[in-house]
């Protein structure tokens, strides 16, 4: 939208990237650009609070990260911090955090640390300082003192 000189229209066209995913999904397509669909996502989140929704969220999150193309999951950029895969997955444990569920949040961490070890130590020592400055309830803030305390589980390809 930059290139067309429409950043205006950002929004709506990203918030449109989440039906042409959902189609492609449903076919068993496979997603080559997520970009458009970690922004809108992004958005979503930062404009719910209802905890079924977040969990609505992280379901439509996690058929996009299955739905990924191969090469988007070996995350051969690793080196870049604000790549589309990298905030896809950080995005989605924040928001499965947000709903509170246990089993919810316990499995999306494991796929976190399944994807990215490299990050998961510095993704829960930030969880473990917003827990008392968001006032998570103590099963949550358990949960996060568990993926804190455990080493990062390296992955091989």
């Amino acid at each position: 939208m930059e290139k067309l000189d429409l950043p205006h229209k950002r929004k709506e066209i990203e918030q449109i990237s989440l039906i042409f995913a959902r189609w492609v999904m449903r076919y068993h397509g496979q997603l080559n650009h997520i970009e458009p669909l970690v922004n809108a996502f992004a958005h979503s989140a930062n404009n719910m609070q209802d905890k079924k929704s977040l969990s609505a969220l992280v379901e439509l999150m996690s058929m996009v990260v299955d739905a990924s193309s191969d090469e988007i999951k070996h995350d051969l950029q690793s080196t870049e911090l604000y790549r589309p895969w990298r905030l896809l997955l950080i995005n989605r444990c924040i928001v499965a955090t947000r709903t509170h569920d246990i089993a919810l949040m316990k499995k999306v961490f494991d796929e976190f640390i399944f994807y990215l070890p490299q990050d998961a130590q510095g993704f829960f020592n930030e969880g473990m300082q917003e827990m008392d400055a968001m006032n998570y309830p103590q099963e949550v803030q358990k949960v996060i003192e568990q993926y804190y305390l455990q080493p990062s589980q390296l992955r091989l390809h």
